[in-house]
């Protein structure tokens, strides 16, 4: 039977919990609503709920173990999801909202997480509502979480909320997991590149001068110009670095450019100039953005508030820029949705076609959820040719290093052929 540590109030609302040193032993239980239902019957209520191991080898290295765990500060799309589908289902089965939290708290596989949401249910039983206690988390929660169960509580939805929000992380994670899987290729190629560059560096000049032997300045202006290149870096390594040393500028001249509104929007009309990787990440974007759109108006968010939260989560400058653009002339100027984005080439024609039609029929949240699926599936195209183009580019440029000095390596055993019949005849 499994054994469960539980920290809990008691009747005298004074915080305990069991094990040794605790108010009573561990609760040997079936499963964790039997944790609830021991405690609740001594008049106590569960804070926290952990499965632990029989013996004290095990309950050690599990508690080893969840220490390890401890030292993440964040949670994923996927747990997120995972939270919206076991809170859904618990409030659908009719489970009350503070006990829900509480189970959900004890069976998330991140500690972090449990813990964040250990104490919205302190709050939830000092008076205070799901979405009210999540948002005094900070950023803990997503705010886009925490306005549909907002919305949902106005109405009496919070599991039909969450449940949305469950497609909305859920697809989030897949284009990143898809994103990742892409992009793991080139990287391994890069590596190569970088290592197989190294030890050319290290190794070809090493060879050559044990094979010359002598002065190797005597004939270095003799060598192939590649060969020279090679040792000059064998003899100041620090000229290795030189290339990393140009890109973490870069990088921090776009980190310090980001915290500017007008250079964050000149780097991001320059990164969509990039070939294949700009439209991909525009594209990506914009999904992102008809996808809350559509979440939001189903979940009962008006379009002005939707705005808002989708200006403020957004990971794309100039649709950030766009939207807020867009809802001031929907809340200063009382336009419709598809009049405040017909000006904002950001957003494709089709796009504010399509939002126009929808508007005309009132059904925009329909409506958009294709459209969006339209442009993943452009995003996942332009995704896959840039790794098609990738895979030959990274060959290429491998070859285009070995090449030239397995040539310049050929030439150089000539001239010492020379250097050696030169010297024999003398």
């Amino acid at each position: 039977m499994p054994t469960f540590e539980v920290t809990y109030r008691d009747k005298d609302r004074k915080t305990c919990f069991t094990g040794k040193g605790g108010a009573q032993p561990h609760i040997h239980v079936s499963d964790v609503q039997e944790v609830y239902t021991v405690i609740q019957a001594q008049g106590g209520m569960v804070l926290s709920v952990h499965a632990i191991a029989g013996s004290r080898v095990r309950e050690w290295l599990n508690k080893l173990l969840n220490l390890n765990f401890s030292l993440k500060f964040s949670a994923s799309a996927d747990e997120f999801a995972m939270l919206c589908d076991v809170l859904r289902a618990l409030l659908a089965a009719g489970v009350p909202v503070l006990r829900a939290v509480r189970l959900a708290a004890g069976e998330l596989a991140n500690p972090w997480l449990g813990k964040k949401l250990g104490v919205v249910a302190d709050q939830i039983e000092e008076g205070q509502p799901l979405s009210g206690s999540m948002e005094a988390q900070g950023r803990a929660f997503p705010i886009t979480l925490t306005s549909a169960i907002r919305a949902g509580e106005k109405i009496g939805e919070v599991p039909k909320s969450l449940e949305k929000m469950a497609v909305l992380f859920r697809r989030k994670a897949d284009i990143k997991r898809e994103t990742i899987s892409a992009l793991i290729y080139p990287c391994v190629a890069v590596i190569v590149f970088i290592v197989v560059c190294i030890v050319i560096t290290i190794k070809v000049p090493e060879a050559l001068a044990d094979a010359i032997g002598g002065d190797i300045e005597k004939v270095f202006k003799q060598l192939p110009k590649i060969i020279q290149l090679l040792f000059i870096l064998k003899k100041n390594p620090q000229y290795m670095a030189a290339p990393f040393v140009v890109i973490g500028v870069l990088m921090a001249v776009v980190a310090l450019g980001k915290q500017f509104k007008p250079t964050r929007l000149m780097i991001a009309r320059m990164a969509r100039r990039v070939p294949f990787i700009g439209k991909m990440r525009a594209e990506f974007a914009l999904v992102d953005f008809l996808e809350s759109v559509s979440l939001n108006q189903e979940s009962g968010i008006k379009i002005g508030e939707s705005l808002e939260l989708i200006r403020r989560t957004t990971s794309d400058p100039l649709i950030e820029d766009a939207i807020g653009r867009v809802r001031e002339r929907i809340i200063a100027h009382g336009r419709s949705l598809s009049q405040a984005l017909d000006p904002e080439s950001v957003f494709p024609g089709l796009v504010r076609q399509m939002v126009t039609a929808a508007e005309a029929g009132g059904h925009l949240a329909e409506m958009l959820r294709p459209i969006a699926e339209y442009y993943g599936l452009r995003a996942r195209a332009a995704l896959k040719r840039m790794i098609d183009f990738m895979t030959p580019g990274m060959i290429i440029l491998l070859g285009s290093v070995i090449g030239p000095v397995i040539m310049g390596v050929y030439k150089t055993l000539l001239i010492m052929q020379k250097l050696v019949g030169g010297g024999a005849g003398v």
